[in-house]
C-alpha cells in the first residue's frame, strides 16, 4: 500500500451523513462510508458525522433532502460546504416510448 506523503496533509474535512434513521443505516450511511475512506486513505484528516454540520471546516454532506436544505440555509457557506447526492435521474423519454 502506498503511503501518501505528509505534505499532502491538509485542514481536516468533514464528511457528513445526513440519516434520519440514525443509528440505523441509511441508503446513503455505505456511500458516506466510502468516501470517509478514499479521503483518508488519499491522505486527508478527515472525520465522519451524522446529522451535523460542523463549523469552520470544509464539509461534503451525503443525504441532504429539500427539507434540511431549508432548515440550514444560514449556515451553508459555498466556500466550504459541498452538497452532494447520488439521487437516480429520471430517465429520458426516448422516441420508442411515445
Amino acid at each position: 500500500m502506498l503511503t501518501p506523503p505528509a505534505s499532502v496533509q491538509t485542514a481536516p474535512v468533514s464528511v457528513v451523513e445526513i440519516n434520519p434513521y440514525a443509528p440505523r443505516p441509511f441508503v446513503f450511511t455505505d456511500l458516506a462510508l466510502c468516501l470517509f475512506a478514499a479521503l483518508r486513505g488519499g491522505g486527508l484528516a478527515v472525520q465522519l458525522v451524522m446529522n451535523t454540520l460542523p463549523a469552520a471546516v470544509p464539509c461534503i454532506v451525503r443525504g441532504w433532502t429539500p427539507a434540511w436544505l431549508a432548515e440550514h440555509d444560514a449556515a451553508l457557506d459555498p466556500r466550504r460546504i459541498v452538497l452532494n447526492n447520488a439521487d437516480a435521474l429520471p430517465a429520458p423519454k426516448l422516441p420508442a416510448d411515445s
